[in-house]
């Protein structure tokens, strides 16, 4: 599907014939799981000394100074899972899936047996011995309601049409994209909180619900750290709640749950500074015109750039100071190749494959203007300099090249 909308030249829309198909799917889907998840228990106690770790106190994030002698403990909130023998706490609650298929790093779930942690986002246990602080019971409750509650209203449908006419109530669609929201995070052996009271809010707005469900996968099906990202920007702008503001921050949490790397220093881009640019930017109109009709799916291919802010911002300077006639979306590639000339070697005959081709600089925008490069190079510096400026896309391989499309 996403091919197609690709061909398409990225100008398809979901209408309402996907969104019944979407529905259609998770309706199945929940019949299924619905089997699986009545072999479930949901309640679960632990003991104050459970399995011989002494509990912390539920106020406290983080564990008191080590003392010499043999000291057990749990993980902190932020990174709860404990693996490697209780030596480390992962954020998340699944294995990194390691190229050389070891066993404890397979992409599995989460354990003490476990050898490495999905994203490298662990922090050392503070104790000599650490457990797991949570579990998921509550987030299989919350699936397991849901379920039940769309089972019971649509047991006697006979047809499609009576499926379409219950999803055009809102609160039963509404459903589907909770019930579809917390089944992939289940799928992830992932727990959700709705103590948060900007994140419940969310999870109960059908119109958000529907561009987070609607709007592309989320890598590692990390949908509870957008989420979170979602409601903290709402915090911080209340006007993200609706419209422009709302598509684009719903595209920075989809986008964002996982790090986006710069390609130029190999750091994570702070996805809650990159809305607020791009929120002012919008605001000043520095935008493309079809930047401001873009859906959830497409801005995500603008938000996602890996351009820093700062290089985006030399991307638009550059134009309007000295390529002024190049100032509009039908001549990115045309500007492209006319600011980076395709090039092998360097000055000191340094070939464009060495390390070294860039004089050990960081490959930004401007050093690619200035020295050149072949053709993932050019590709990666169109792209860019189409997101600075509010156009979706992408760079594109290809068997011994790489070409991009906007």
């Amino acid at each position: 599907l996403q091919h197609y909308f690709i061909q398409s030249n990225l100008r398809m829309r979901f209408n309402s014939s996907m969104g019944v198909a979407l529905a259609f799917v998770a309706l199945v889907q929940l019949t299924l799981a619905r089997h699986h998840l009545e072999k479930e228990t949901f309640e679960v106690s632990y003991d104050d000394d459970w399995a011989g770790v002494n509990k912390v106190e539920e106020n406290v994030e983080e564990p008191p100074v080590l003392s010499k002698r043999w000291t057990t403990g749990m993980c902190t909130r932020a990174y709860p899972y404990a693996y490697q023998d209780g030596r480390y706490c992962c954020k998340y609650s699944y294995e990194k899936n390691s190229w050389k298929g070891n066993a404890g790093c397979d992409g599995g779930p989460i354990s003490q047996e476990s050898r490495c942690c999905y994203l490298n986002k662990y922090k050392k246990c503070a104790y000599n011995y650490c457990s797991s602080k949570q579990s998921n019971a509550g987030t299989k409750k919350i699936l397991s309601d849901l379920t039940q509650k769309i089972e019971d209203k649509i047991k006697n449908f006979s047809s499609l049409a009576s499926l379409k006419e219950f999803l055009e109530i809102g609160d039963n669609s509404l459903e589907i994209y909770q019930w579809e929201f917390v089944n992939k995070l289940v799928e992830k052996w992932q727990d959700l909180s709705l103590d948060d009271e900007m994140v419940s809010w969310i999870f109960n707005n059908r119109t958000i619900m529907e561009k987070i469900m609607t709007s592309g996968d989320v890598d590692g099906n990390l949908y509870n750290e957008a989420l979170y990202i979602i409601a903290e920007i709402m915090r911080q702008d209340p006007s993200a709640k609706t419209g422009l503001k709302l598509d684009l921050a719903v595209a920075i949490g989809l986008t964002f749950s996982s790090e986006v790397p710069s390609l130029a220093y190999k750091t994570a881009i702070d996805g809650i500074a990159r809305y607020h640019n791009f929120s002012r930017w919008a605001d000043e109109g520095l935008f493309f015109e079809p930047f401001y009709s873009l859906n959830t799916w497409l801005m995500r291919y603008v938000v996602g750039s890996w351009a820093t802010d700062e290089e985006m911002v030399w991307a638009r300077d550059i134009i309007k100071a000295e390529w002024p006639d190049y100032n509009n979306p039908d001549k990115i590639d045309s500007v492209t190749h006319k600011m980076v000339k395709y090039t092998m070697y360097n000055d000191e005959g340094t070939s464009i494959q060495n390390k070294n081709f860039y004089y050990g600089l960081p490959v930004t925008l401007e050093v690619l203007h200035k020295y050149g490069a072949v053709c993932g190079g050019i590709s990666k510096f169109g792209v860019a300099m189409g997101q600075s400026f509010g156009i979706p896309g992408l760079p594109v391989g290809q068997p011994g090249h790489c070409a991009f499309i906007w």
